[in-house]
């Protein structure tokens, strides 16, 4: 899932997304099974036309792992409607928590604060949308157990966003490391790169109550621990 990634291994991320959820969803569709949860991505929505974003933000992906996600998306979509595959979208915003790991930002720049008062990060004007773990798996349990119908989607997030280098900032407080400084490192930066991901969370939170309660201090404090 890691967007950087994708850039070397661009097969990879097809046969894995794409071809992978299309045996998912045969394989389901054969066994009778009840309901399928299609986890997709905030990424295919690309750059931002209006914030917050909701289910009907225009596609328009930017990067190859995107691509992958949208095509799997859209497979979900069509099956259902050809041949009644039963199964629903959610779209995930960037979820964070205990064990996740490096090169994902969080971890990232927690790792590197352990051991250095120098962060090595690439674009930190970047926003998203960090939603705690706990959250948004409840979040996709709603998603999966509600009355929305098959073939529609669900995003899940927090309808919050904070840059990287605001989330940098929180980290160090937590950490007790107030004279950190951050160097941009090129190497790091994206070759196409999207300045704001932030989740309308409405349709969800309609549909069955579901919102997110864990305020980004807490969920970075249990993080760093």
């Amino acid at each position: 899932t890691y967007v950087p990634r994708a850039y070397e291994v661009p097969k990879r991320f097809f046969r894995i997304n794409v071809e992978g959820t299309l045996n998912v969803l045969m394989a389901c569709k054969r066994q009778g099974v009840k309901r399928v949860l299609y986890v997709s991505s905030t990424e295919v929505y690309g750059t931002a036309r209006q914030q917050p974003m909701d289910e009907n933000h225009p596609f328009d992906p930017l990067n190859t792992y995107a691509v992958s996600k949208l095509a799997a998306d859209r497979l979900c979509f069509t099956l259902f409607h050809e041949q009644k595959v039963p199964v629903i979208i959610g779209r995930i915003f960037n979820s964070y928590g205990p064990r996740e790991t490096e090169p994902y930002v969080i971890p990232d720049i927690i790792s590197q604060l352990a051991k250095s008062k120098v962060l090595r990060l690439g674009n930190i004007e970047a926003r998203r949308d960090f939603t705690y773990v706990s959250d948004t798996c409840k979040g996709l349990i709603a998603t999966i157990c509600s009355d929305i119908a098959n073939g529609e989607s669900a995003n899940i997030g927090s309808g919050k966003t904070y840059s990287v280098k605001e989330t940098a900032a929180m980290i160090a407080e937590l950490m007790e490391v107030p004279d950190y400084k951050i160097e941009v490192d090129p190497r790091r930066l994206r070759i196409l790169d999207i300045d704001v991901f932030c989740c309308d969370n409405s349709k969800l939170l309609k549909a069955t109550g579901w919102k997110p309660m864990v305020e980004i201090q807490e969920g970075l404090r249990r993080t760093i621990d």
